[in-house]
């Protein structure tokens, strides 16, 4: 937008009523300069006095036809920047899904491991138990008993 902002600011200060008054430059006795619409007051001095001018109408029509063409390429640029960063962003999402397809691809697919599902059995006269389940390799049937703790020993010596 800040491309936009002169053109704007120039076509809404040709756009202005013009101003119909004389500015008047005075220095004040301490030394300040004053610019107002009205002359100096009687302990000021006039340096400069610039008469009001007014703007013909062709060249106002000129100034506002400009404007407007400026608006609309202003316009015509912020849609184009809008549009290229949509295709901007849709680019980078096309790709970011493309890296993260590919990376599934590439990764080794997991291991496959059993999957036993407990099957309900019920045990009544006459009906049997199903055999154990077999363990997942790598675990053991039982877990390996601590050995049976050794009675202390006492050692004796001569005196």
């Amino acid at each position: 937008m800040t491309g936009a902002c002169p053109p704007l600011l120039l076509s809404l200060l040709l756009l202005a009523p013009p101003a119909m008054a004389d500015a008047y430059k005075c220095r004040q006795p301490d030394g300040r300069m004053v610019i107002s619409a009205e002359p100096c007051a009687d302990s000021g001095q006039v340096v400069k006095v610039v008469p009001a001018d007014s703007v013909p109408e062709a060249e106002r029509e000129r100034a506002e036809r400009e404007a407007q063409r400026q608006r609309e390429q202003a316009e015509k640029n912020l849609n184009a920047r809008r549009e290229d960063e949509k295709q901007r962003e849709k680019q980078e999402r096309q790709e970011r899904l493309e890296r993260e397809r590919a990376a599934i691809q590439q990764a080794p697919p997991p291991a496959a491991e059993p999957v036993y599902v407990p099957v309900p059995v019920y045990v009544g006269p006459g009906q049997l138990r199903p055999p154990p389940r077999p363990r997942p390799p790598g675990k053991p049937d039982k877990p390996d008993k601590p050995p049976p703790p050794q009675p202390p020993t006492t050692v004796l010596r001569p005196r």
